[in-house]
């Protein structure tokens, strides 16, 4: 029924399911229904096919327990394509009621942190390096894992969470001289591109940490010296307005006007 109505519905749908790893194994069906093969939950080839997974968080709401790396991906992935239109057909989403009940960040707060980058465009790296910053990517030496970045020169190596492989851009004075994938095992070169499309590397962006500080409790307040020294650790974290593992907990103290899905 879900593969007939994606080829005779012309807008979004959206699959709600109670449990999520029935969502999971709904857009496997579906895919297989619409005739791209048996695909695994959630992969990368469901997605290019406007079969979109959403998952619900690792943790409870309570629970301060930083989110896998995966489940950020695909959840921002999806809020970003979402907020940006970036895609061929209107996607068919996939998630769960608790998926669903998460707090997250407004659409006008995530749009700004997609980018798209073509060659031959002006643009100066410093001010990119602030953006990736802003948007919750994190510095690193080598690049191997989605979400982070790395600076030589006039080379940025960058692994946005909505590509199946970081990318290479290069400069020539302010402007970008050519961008290429490459593989993160190996660091070697492939493919040549003429552009890219860069999304937030998570929902939980440093940009906003001002608003965390007001909703942070003082550290001192707790009897528990281990709690006290984890909030005084992201204290200074947000005083630094940069990501860390675990921003995701503090999303509803970031957004004060938080959103859902349902408001993409």
């Amino acid at each position: 029924v879900l593969a007939a109505l994606r080829k005779d519905w012309p807008g979004l749908i959206l699959v709600i399911t109670s449990q999520p790893e029935r969502a999971r194994t709904l857009q496997e069906q579906v895919s297989l229904w619409s005739g791209g093969g048996r695909a695994a939950p959630g992969s990368a080839r469901a997605e290019s096919s406007s079969l979109w997974y959403f998952p619900a968080p690792d943790a409870l709401f309570y629970d301060p327990t930083p989110w896998d790396g995966e489940t950020i991906r695909r959840r921002t992935s999806v809020l970003s394509g979402l907020v940006s239109k970036n895609y061929a057909q209107p996607p068919m989403v996939f998630t769960s009621a608790w998926a669903l009940m998460t707090l997250t960040a407004p659409p006008d707060r995530l749009r700004p942190g997609v980018q798209q980058l073509r060659v031959g465009q002006t643009l100066r790296i410093r001010a990119l390096l602030q953006d990736l910053v802003s948007f919750a990517y994190e510095p690193v030496a080598v690049v191997e894992e989605a979400g982070t970045f790395a600076q030589r020169g006039g080379i940025l190596d960058v692994f946005p969470p909505n590509a199946a492989q970081p990318m290479r851009i290069e400069w020539f004075g302010n402007e970008i001289e050519s961008m290429r994938t490459f593989d993160p095992f190996t660091q070697r070169s492939e493919q040549l591109l003429d552009s890219v499309t860069l999304y937030p590397a998570s929902e939980a962006l440093p940009l906003y940490s001002e608003s965390a500080l007001k909703c942070l409790p003082r550290p001192d307040r707790y009897s528990n010296g281990l709690v006290g020294s984890r909030v005084q650790r992201d204290l200074e974290r947000f005083q630094a307005a940069e990501y860390f593992r675990g921003l995701e907990f503090y999303l509803p103290c970031l957004y004060p006007d938080a959103s859902t899905l349902l408001d993409y």
